[in-house]
């Protein structure tokens, strides 16, 4: 049994992370897969773990996100990501 890796390019000229970013935020009308955009853009979660965010773990007051192990593709730790404002 083999196992193939895939290796995905990437954006790193400035601009065309600008240009990338304002056409994706226009992709949809709809509030949470704006929200949902931001999120993945801001903390670097993969979507499936972005989809299995619950509001009870989101502390508004500490600014953290918690996922916890099981909505993590590596479920060896909770994992807590600090929040912007």
């Amino acid at each position: 049994h083999t196992t193939s890796k895939n290796h995905y390019s990437f954006i790193t000229d400035l601009e065309e992370v600008k240009i990338y970013f304002n056409e994706v935020k226009d992709i949809s009308n709809r509030p949470i897969i704006k929200g949902a955009i931001k999120i993945i853009w801001l903390t670097a979660l993969r979507q499936g773990s972005v989809r299995a965010i619950k509001w009870e773990h989101i502390d508004f007051n500490k600014k953290i996100l918690f996922i916890p192990r099981e909505n993590l593709k590596i479920k060896a730790i909770d994992f807590k990501i600090p929040l912007t404002n």
